[in-house]
């Protein structure tokens, strides 16, 4: 099974002569039954006409079926006797279905057939230089003609949704379309919808009839198109829905049916094709060049034309053009309607878009009011333009100073005003400069100032001017002290821890050989010296545990606590080593509730970032993670410390938490994890490290939820 289709057509002009020549081939029906297209001239031809009984045609049957032999049209078999020579060509063999106009259909005598398939039909036989012989029958008949080698080719029928079997499919540029005919004058049938509660007539095994009785209305089948419009005259009916509109129109046209009228658009578009053998992919091959070339000629627009091109059916003025002039006034009266509402409806966007800048504007302005950061719009003179509230309590500037204020300048000593215009003279749109300037140095509430300097234009005239956002640093640079002096502190402690793990080995072994002495020996001498040796030991192991107390406390402070907050805090105080550090806190939820001992917890955070840190040499990704989660069923907060630094080797993950073991040498004393997981055991915690060597490393905390 297959299906040809041909695209496009490539109108060219004919001549005049060329014209007449193509009208005389495609209208004249009694084209010889030797057609030749080389030599069109030398067979009579007859001028069309609907009542001419020399009409083209081959050999004939009756409308049952029967074949329509005989010579192609009766004038001439009398003007033009075949000769040996020309019955020696060979011969197409035409199906056509029966009383199909305009397709196919007998003339009035019911001696030759008519139509646009048997018109195209004589065309393809005549660039083929083949005699052509019609059968006329019924399209079920046609096709098992077609399979039996009957006939060659059926020609005139509606394109089927499946090919049936053994055949295929070639389309032609004509279609038919699917029309909805009334006869009562107040009958409003103009699409699907409107058959719900109607009559609605369709022909035998047409398949539309389904979709009449989805849309509600009643099928009534006929078996002809004159049948189905007479029935639909006498009032049997509400409307027809034909197959072909255009065949409808002929009937109705031929029977005189004055009240029979289309009503609305077409249903659908129903391609008319031919159907060849699938064996028979010379003769497809043959029909389908055959029909480019007609179509290139101009002449299947001739046969469209003649066949398609008019209705046949006479309407008045009113009838004909009224949906034409009603459409008209109505799109008139729309197009009104559409400017007046469009104007309406412009006035109302100005107004509405005049008040949205007017709140954008607002908004805006309320927005760098409330900023906590100095914005500033300097001129080239350095004067203030414009200045944010925050800037204006910074600078001691009233409303009544602000334009042309200097009072920036003011602020600052003489380096400061140095380094405020090397800002201003190198700020560029693509290189916003950055500058930390000290404000009132001489003042008890001095602030260290980052400015951020960029050109920018603003005003009617669009004045070159300087924008410039001022952050303050104060609060930053004090924790960032206070930051070193918390990492000098560490460093005393972990020295401190240091030195009390290695003396306490010693004084071990001393204690554990003092107490052999003492069962060894009754001399009271010996005995008060070995006591006094006992006494300093403790001594001294007492002083070690108050040394590792600085890095451990034993007792911790339990109180509610928001792990998120303190995580937060603890990345602030590290923010300084961050610079080259890409930071991702996507992770870290708003509240962690935990009792704990702040402390402690700080000082867990911070060791833990700090070694993430020097893991990465403070250059790299670190990601923060913490959330609820469950672990055996149970509720607990997770909290996970990534890096993207050097990783962790396979041996050395369970090494790691030993005190004074580390990987960076002399650079570390091996106590920072060590101390870590302590806290997080007094916590009822754990800790543990996931790594691969190569690949950076995080550390795992997980603190119990209570039940």
């Amino acid at each position: 099974m297959a299906v040809f289709r041909l695209f496009g057509r490539r109108a060219r002009r004919l001549s005049t002569v060329a014209a007449i020549l193509a009208l005389m081939g495609i209208g004249g029906m009694c084209i010889s039954a030797h057609a030749d297209s080389s030599a069109p001239s030398s067979r009579p031809v007859t001028p069309p006409s609907a009542s001419d009984g020399a009409d083209a045609a081959s050999g004939m049957r009756a409308p049952g079926g029967s074949d329509l032999s005989g010579p192609l049209g009766a004038s001439e078999s009398a003007a033009s006797p075949a000769s040996p020579a020309l019955t020696a060509r060979p011969r197409f063999m035409v199906g056509i279905p029966v009383n199909v106009p305009p397709l196919a259909f007998l003339n009035e005598q019911g001696t030759a057939p008519r139509g646009l398939m048997v018109d195209l039909a004589i065309m393809l036989a005549a660039r083929q230089k083949q005699d052509i012989r019609f059968i006329q029958d019924t399209p079920q008949e046609l096709q098992r003609k077609l399979l039996n080698g009957t006939i060659d080719f059926i020609a005139g029928l509606p394109q089927p949704k499946i090919a049936p079997d053994g055949t295929k499919v070639l389309s032609t540029p004509f279609a038919l379309n699917r029309r909805i005919l009334v006869a009562a004058p107040e009958a409003h049938v103009t699409c699907e919808q409107d058959f719900g509660g109607r009559r609605i007539l369709v022909l035998t095994n047409d398949p539309y009839a389904d979709v009449v009785r989805k849309a509600g209305g009643t099928v009534l089948v006929s078996p002809t198109y004159q049948d189905a419009l007479n029935r639909l005259s006498r009032g049997e009916a509400d409307a027809f829905a034909a197959q072909s509109g255009e065949v409808a129109s002929y009937v109705a046209q031929r029977l005189g049916m004055q009240n029979v009228r289309f009503m609305g658009l077409p249903l659908e578009r129903i391609p008319i094709v031919m159907e060849v053998s699938e064996s028979s992919d010379d003769l497809l091959s043959a029909l389908t060049n055959a029909l480019i070339q007609l179509e290139n000629g101009g002449q299947l627009d001739l046969l469209r034309d003649k066949w398609l091109g008019r209705s046949l059916t006479r309407q008045d003025f009113w009838e004909t053009y009224r949906h034409p002039i009603l459409t008209g006034l109505s799109s008139g009266l729309l197009i009104m309607l559409a400017v007046i509402v469009w104007i309406i409806t412009l006035r109302r966007q100005v107004r509405l878009t005049t008040q949205s800048l007017q709140s954008s504007e607002r908004r805006y302005r309320e927005l760098i009011e409330a900023s906590p950061d100095m914005t500033l719009l300097l001129g080239q003179d350095g004067g203030i333009r414009m200045a944010n509230r925050i800037a204006r309590e910074t600078l001691d500037i009233t409303p009544e100073t602000e334009p042309g204020s200097f009072a920036l300048w003011d602020a600052l000593c003489d380096e400061s005003q140095s380094c405020l215009q090397l800002l201003l003279e190198d700020a560029t749109p693509e290189h916003r400069i950055r500058e930390e300037i000290i404000l009132h140095p001489d003042r008890p509430d001095r602030r260290i100032m980052e400015f951020i300097a960029f050109p920018t234009t603003a005003g009617e005239k669009g004045d070159s001017l300087i924008c410039c956002i001022g952050r303050d640093m104060t609060e930053r640079r004090r924790l960032e002290q206070e930051l070193v002096e918390v990492e000098r502190l560490a460093i005393l402690g972990k020295t401190a821890a240091s030195v009390a793990h290695e003396i306490n080995n010693p004084l071990g072994i001393i204690m554990a050989n003092t107490d052999v002495a003492l069962e060894e020996t009754q001399d009271p001498a010996l005995r008060s010296r070995l006591e006094a040796i006992q006494r300093n030991v403790e001594r001294a192991a007492a002083t070690t545990r108050r040394l590792l107390n600085i890095a451990m406390p034993q007792s911790i402070n339990q109180e509610p606590q928001n792990l998120a907050d303190i995580l937060r805090e603890s990345i602030a105080f590290l923010r300084p080593r961050m610079k080259n550090v890409t930071l991702d806190t996507d992770g870290l939820a708003d509240e962690l509730p935990l009792r704990g001992d702040r402390i402690l917890l700080e000082q867990l955070f911070i060791n833990l970032l700090l070694n993430a840190l020097e893991s990465m040499d403070n250059k790299g990704k670190l990601v923060i993670v913490g959330e609820r989660r469950e672990r055996d069923g149970k509720p607990v907060l997770h909290i996970e410390v990534q890096d993207s630094g050097h990783g962790i080797a396979p041996e050395n993950l369970n090494r790691i938490f030993d005190p004074f073991f580390t990987t960076r040498g002399s650079g570390g004393f091996g106590l920072g994890l060590f101390i870590s997981r302590r806290i997080v055991e007094a916590h009822k915690g754990t800790l543990r490290a996931e790594s691969e060597a190569g690949r950076g490393a995080s550390m795992i905390t997980e603190f119990p939820l209570e039940a």
